[in-house]
């Protein structure tokens, strides 16, 4: 692979999950636990989950996901970031989708009246903010 040229030495890559969150069963989880001084740390981490998996039998199944969505899908597996009444949203819902916090109060989803080009840019080189609180204490 050309993103891992140095790190595995194959021109082919076993299959691997892609996206931005994966969700492993009991056994997959076990292994890579009990493996993980053993594994080699691969620099892109859903390749990694598949070079690790590969000899394990296991089988990908696609989710829908969704990142910084502006509307949230009613058929998403993971969404983030959620606060915690958005958390309880999509755990009981009643309705239509609805516009999380991140996408009224930034630039970062995709489809939001405040969305632009440079925004994951200049979010990204700007200081640290949590902006999603995700506990309630």
């Amino acid at each position: 692979s050309r993103y891992l040229y140095d790190q595995y030495p194959y021109d082919t890559l076993p299959k691997y999950p892609t996206g931005a969150a994966i969700l492993l069963g009991t056994e997959p989880l076990h292994y890579i636990a009990s493996q993980r001084d053993k594994l080699v740390r691969y620099r892109v981490d859903d390749v990694a989950v598949g070079i690790w998996l590969k000899d394990q039998h296991c089988s990908f199944q696609p989710m829908n996901v969704s990142v910084y969505p502006y509307r949230v899908p009613n058929d998403s597996v993971v969404v983030n970031p959620a606060n915690f009444n958005e958390m309880h949203k999509l755990q009981n819902p009643v309705g239509d989708e609805f516009t999380l916090q991140v996408c009224q109060e930034t630039c970062l989803c995709e489809g939001s009246p405040n969305s632009r080009p440079e925004c994951f840019s200049d979010f990204s080189n700007q200081k640290y903010q949590d902006i999603i609180p995700r506990a309630v204490i």
